[in-house]
């Protein structure tokens, strides 16, 4: 990718993220709350979700240390915004349709995407993000599918209810726990040089 293309996408999120933030500004501050304009702060909400894992994912291109995953994510953000896009405007949620069966799949992935791509911004020591970040990724990515399945299967068991919880809350802990792990790896290197 140039830097010129890399120029015009980070331009390109930044808009549509900070667009997003006023519209939603303006829609919440309004006050009337109707169906489109619960469209219209869903589509923002959509939005600042997708612009911050494309800038994410920009910044891993950018920054040359994970370039594939960077590009991985822009795929996934461009299908995620397509995916919203569909699920809040032509979705029916009484009774639910298809189409809106698409909001929680592109919410499920870009959270998915997020987690992943901006682990290795928090966990800046090499050691630990070559333990983690696989980790974090393997969970958010059959978080991300489990919570697809379950969706469109329409299956509400309670056992795959708790598979989907675990996998979340070791995504969460694996992600918050990696900067304290840089942390304290890094804390160690002086002292162990000192002997």
């Amino acid at each position: 990718m140039t830097d010129g293309a890399r120029r015009t996408l980070a331009a390109f999120a930044a808009t549509a993220v900070a667009v997003a933030a006023v519209v939603a500004i303006v829609a919440i501050v309004h006050g009337r709350f109707g169906d489109r304009d619960a469209r219209v702060v869903a589509s923002v909400a959509a939005t600042l979700l997708v612009g911050g894992a494309a800038l994410a994912g920009l910044q891993l291109i950018e920054a040359r240390t994970l370039p594939l995953l960077g590009v991985v994510v822009l795929v996934v953000a461009a299908a995620a915004a397509v995916a919203f896009a569909i699920g809040i405007w032509e979705g029916q949620t009484d009774p639910a349709n298809d189409a809106f069966k698409l909001v929680p799949t592109a919410v499920a992935w870009t959270v998915a995407t997020l987690v992943v791509a901006t682990l290795p911004f928090a966990a800046h020591e090499p050691r630990v993000l070559r333990l983690v970040l696989p980790a974090v990724a393997a969970c958010a990515a059959a978080g991300a599918t489990l919570a697809t399945v379950l969706v469109w299967a329409e299956i509400e068991d309670e056992p795959w209810g708790k598979t989907l919880a675990t996998l979340a809350t070791a995504m969460t802990a694996g992600y918050l726990g990696a900067p304290a792990l840089s942390v304290l790896v890094r804390s160690r290197e002086p002292s162990e040089r000192g002997l």
